[in-house]
């Protein structure tokens, strides 16, 4: 049984929607466990991690279960920088709940790094017009990004206050500085996890 202190360490490099995919595609309770601690060891009560937990597994493709759950999530690409990735009007994925969390915060912050270094300065990497606008787009952190109004949506949905989501998505950021970008600065895992 997992308490709020009792960590695993096996799941310490996973983001937490990939906790969510591992439950979708073997049902084992421990994934679910593991994701209600993380909610709960930074700051929501039990049940509102346990709606989160229900809304972002309803949020959940067959492709999307199949993307989190594949062999070095933390480190993959979702830009080709061919094509766009968002195909549709950001709103639509808005309103149908598309992404989880962690999957938002991947995005945003995978075109965030494109928009500092593949597509600036003098050696700055050709790809088409919508492309290099959408990275850009993405990876902009006004309040009328895909980020922010997409975690306002999922508050307005859950009821779960703004700060509270908003805090899930800083953390699965941190797994991503820790993880994928090895950031030295980062002593501690985000919810607390043995490294």
């Amino acid at each position: 049984m997992f308490g709020i202190h009792n960590h695993k360490k096996e799941y310490a490099d996973l983001m937490t929607g990939q906790l969510l995919a591992w439950y979708r595609k073997t049902g084992e309770e421990q994934y679910k466990k593991e994701y209600i601690r993380r909610l709960r060891y930074i700051g929501f009560r039990k049940d509102q991690a346990e709606t989160l937990f229900e809304y972002e597994l309803a949020s959940l493709t067959e492709y999307s279960v199949n993307v989190l759950t594949a062999q070095g999530y933390i480190d993959s690409a979702y830009f080709d920088l061919r094509n766009v990735l968002l195909a549709s009007d950001y709103r639509s994925y808005i309103d149908h709940s598309m992404f989880t969390v962690s999957e938002i915060a991947k995005i945003c912050d995978e075109a965030a790094w494109h928009a500092a270094n593949t597509f600036s300065g003098d050696d700055a990497a050709e790809a088409p017009d919508d492309v290099i606008s959408e990275i850009r787009a993405l990876g902009g952190y006004g309040s009328d990004t895909l980020l922010v109004e997409y975690l306002s949506s999922i508050s307005e949905k859950t009821g779960i206050p703004y700060d509270l989501i908003q805090r899930y998505s800083v953390e699965e950021q941190n797994l991503l500085f820790l993880y994928k970008w090895n950031d030295d600065d980062l002593d501690d895992h985000p919810y607390g996890a043995l490294k």
